[in-house]
């Protein structure tokens, strides 16, 4: 199993895989109303592959060369259970896809059925597991993981500032990009968009080992 890990910001390791919310399997015929030319169409059918954490999206998922993935999970409600009530980018450990051309690498998951299954992120191929969370003490606690900060160091949060802002501060982790920085592609940067008004980019170090 390939393990990704985190330098600096925190010591934990991770492996990287990727989850996609979709309700049920969907088939992939053509019908005539929706036949428009030049428009994307799917050849096969939809696979579910992860539910995500209520109140939440599935935004940024990132497919790594060895088939691992990791996806954000953007603005969930707090009331859920743990680390799920928080937002992240996490990572599906164990399990990495193929890219044979085919569904068959993974289980599709069930239907979130329960309120303990519908407050969690789900997959029946591998666990989620958080690789960063918003809010998290950087820069040696002078400030926090995707929230902006003034000139002179104040965080700039619905509570300090009056005003619009898109969002609470460090709850919308959107867009990932892995940038290696060697030829193996073992260790690089994961930049995290973290969406609001005004927003930032992060950039954590990972490596990889077997």
């Amino acid at each position: 199993m390939v393990d990704f890990t985190r330098r600096q910001v925190l010591s934990q390791s991770v492996a990287a895989a990727l989850g996609a919310s979709v309700i049920g399997v969907a088939s992939g015929e053509e019908v005539e109303e929706t036949d428009t030319p030049g428009a994307p169409s799917v050849a096969g059918s939809l696979k579910r592959f992860s539910t995500t954490a209520f109140g939440a999206e599935v935004t940024g998922p990132f497919v790594f060369e060895d088939g691992g993935l990791l996806y954000s999970l953007q603005h969930p409600d707090e009331e859920n259970p743990g680390e799920f009530g928080r937002a992240a980018v996490g990572y599906f450990s164990g399990f990495q896809f193929e890219f044979n051309g085919s569904n068959d690498d993974f289980p599709e998951v069930g239907v979130p059925d329960t309120e303990n299954k519908q407050r969690q992120v789900r997959s029946a191929a591998g666990d989620y597991e958080i690789l960063v969370q918003g809010r998290e003490p950087i820069n040696s606690g002078q400030a926090r993981l995707g929230v902006v900060q003034t000139p002179d160091g104040t965080d700039i949060t619905q509570e300090n500032f009056a005003g619009t802002q898109y969002g609470g501060a460090a709850t919308n982790p959107d867009c990932n990009q892995f940038v290696p920085s060697n030829d193996e592609g073992t260790e690089g940067y994961l930049f995290t968009n973290w969406e609001n008004s005004p927003g930032c980019v992060s950039r954590v170090p990972i490596s990889k080992g077997e």
